[in-house]
């Protein structure tokens, strides 16, 4: 997926979660177990850099770095993210962010 505007992805995403002027896209995720929150992160581009932004979700995102210990995100967190980088919402679901600059 292309990031022309804000990312939100959980099992039943709403864009009245995020604080962004732009309507995002919502991206639902299956979660058998329960284990992804209904909105339980975004993804925005600002200025030159993607930012992954916890949602208050209930498991948290897990930030996987090649080379670094996986990293969980604070409640409400936001880390930008480099190529390559991988987050883990639980539940067998993972975002890879892939063509970062």
């Amino acid at each position: 997926m292309e990031l022309d505007r804000p990312a939100v992805i959980g099992r039943q995403p709403q864009a009245h979660r995020v604080g962004s002027g732009t309507m995002p896209r919502m991206l639902q995720v299956r979660s058998p177990n329960g284990d992804i929150s209904r909105s339980h992160c975004e993804v925005v581009l600002e200025g030159w850099h993607v930012q992954l932004r916890d949602l208050k979700a209930t498991n948290g995102t897990v930030l996987i770095r090649e080379g670094q210990a996986p990293r969980r995100l604070g409640q409400g967190e936001s880390l930008m993210v480099l190529d390559g980088d991988i987050a883990d919402l639980g539940d067998g679901v993972s975002l890879r962010f892939e063509g970062l600059l």
